[in-house]
């Protein structure tokens, strides 16, 4: 048996790999992408683990695990320096790097799990910062063409938790990252009233450097945005969900509602993931499936528990127990449009290996749909997707008494789902009958804990 990749990913969950590679020199890069190929198929490249959901049945072929460790300072002049930094350093270890040597560019991305290779993929940020804004180049090897490259920042088409890493998957692995930083005792400009309100100084302001950067870590810890290293939650994903973006009307009534809304980087309105979950009934410590929970401490980090699985989905049914699109809150309302998930699968379904780098964020990825038993809100249909890459679309079915309408009061739960059955309906909303009947009728109840299910077969 191979390596099982349940001893790599902070889920712990994963079945063996058919050969499984560490990459710790440099200089050994040449004769383990030779080592890779003989397996016939590109490699899945695992960084700290820490955004990974590798399937129970494991990975057939090569996983290779980025270790090598090391960063190097140039000067630039007029207090800029160039810092490259190998891809398996961990990113939070290099973020106190740069604070402790008074280097401002990326002080409000510690606390982030995931290694520094891995943070490019998805353009990791938080508070405001993305890596991509002093990345200088990146030393990439390229499965297409066999050679190892050096890309700029201009080629590598990021964008809000995307980039060229993560829409090809798979034909890039970042062996190296330059960033130009600044020479300087103070930080870069806050952005988030919340950390603005903990360092006492105005929004846009600029802290001392040094306390900007432990004032983030002591807020993600305090958020439950770092990985804890036991109890209830230790197993876990990080964040799973982005923060979407909304029009002017939608952040409008969000903040109505005494919701938080950011001004991101690319110059959208991004409405918090984790407060729209908690308006959906996904509060923290809710049961999603078997053995996989919310964290005790916010709704938008998934953990596991005893008796959590991956399953490879089915294109005939959807995925069950652990999955992105298992936990899938659609929470089309007057707030939100859909949520996405940015966890990245591990999977080979029907001869695709679905390939990425792991790392961690806060809050791309795929259309999620409602799960059966909670929810709170309305549309027409919920988008769901079966593995990580395909995406189809799925109808809510409406509940049919034995008239044919629909009946959702004594319309009978289905095998092993979570209903309520005591309580007063919430919400009503029209939902297409798979058979192309017309519209029936769904109806959510709220229970008399406070949580809400949504009733149909």
């Amino acid at each position: 048996m191979g390596e099982l990749l349940a001893d790599h990913t902070t889920l712990c969950l994963g079945g063996p790999a058919d050969q499984f590679l560490t990459h710790t020199a440099p200089a050994a890069w040449p004769e383990l992408t030779h080592a890779a190929r003989r397996s016939g198929t590109a490699p899945f490249v695992l960084g700290g683990g820490s955004n990974t959901l590798a399937a129970d049945t494991g990975y057939p072929g090569t996983v290779i695990r980025m270790a090598t460790r090391g960063i190097a300072i140039r000067p630039l002049g007029d207090n800029l320096v160039e810092v490259t930094v190998q891809a398996g350093e961990p990113l939070g270890s290099l973020v106190a790097f740069t604070v402790t040597e008074s280097l401002s560019g990326i002080e409000y991305l510690g606390g982030i799990p995931g290694t520094t290779g891995a943070a490019p993929v998805q353009n990791t940020g938080a508070y405001g910062q993305q890596v991509s804004d002093t990345l200088t180049r990146l030393t990439v090897h390229d499965w297409a063409l066999g050679r190892t490259r050096k890309l700029r920042p201009d080629q590598c088409r990021f964008g809000y938790w995307t980039s060229t890493f993560k829409t090809q998957p798979g034909r890039f692995t970042i062996l190296d990252v330059s960033l130009r930083l600044t020479r300087r005792t103070y930080a870069s400009p806050i952005r988030y009233q919340h950390l603005a309100d903990a360092l006492a100084v105005r929004l846009g302001g600029r802290p001392p450097l040094a306390e900007a950067a432990q004032a983030v870590l002591t807020d993600r810890h305090n958020r439950g945005l770092t990985l804890p290293a036991g109890g209830p939650d230790a197993r876990q994903a990080g964040s799973v969900f982005l923060n979407p973006s909304v029009a002017p009307a939608q952040a409008t009534a969000i903040r109505a509602a005494g919701g938080p809304v950011h001004h991101s980087p690319d110059g959208s309105q991004r409405a918090s993931a984790g407060w729209l979950l908690e308006q959906a009934g996904f509060l923290p410590g809710t049961r999603v499936s078997p053995g996989v929970y919310c964290s005790q401490a916010r709704a938008l980090t998934l953990t596991a528990r005893d008796g959590a699985t991956a399953p490879l989905p089915h294109p005939s049914r959807p995925p069950s127990t652990f999955s992105p699109t298992r936990f899938s809150p659609h929470t089309r309302s007057a707030y939100s449009p859909n949520l996405a998930s940015h966890t990245q699968a591990a999977l080979h379904s029907g001869g695709t290996h679905h390939r990425a780098h792991s790392a961690d964020h806060d809050p791309g990825g795929d259309r999620v749909k409602l799960p059966s038993g909670r929810g709170r809100g309305s549309g027409r249909a919920v988008r769901g997707a079966v593995s990580g890459a395909r995406r189809r679309r799925v109808l809510l079915r409406p509940c049919r008494s034995s008239t044919g309408t629909t009946d959702c009061a004594g319309c009978p739960p289905a095998p092993g789902q979570d209903v309520i059955r005591t309580g007063t309906p919430v919400v009503r909303w029209s939902i297409p009958r798979a058979c192309g009947r017309p519209a029936g009728r769904a109806q959510m109840f709220r229970g008399e804990s406070g949580g809400c299910a949504l009733l149909m077969p």
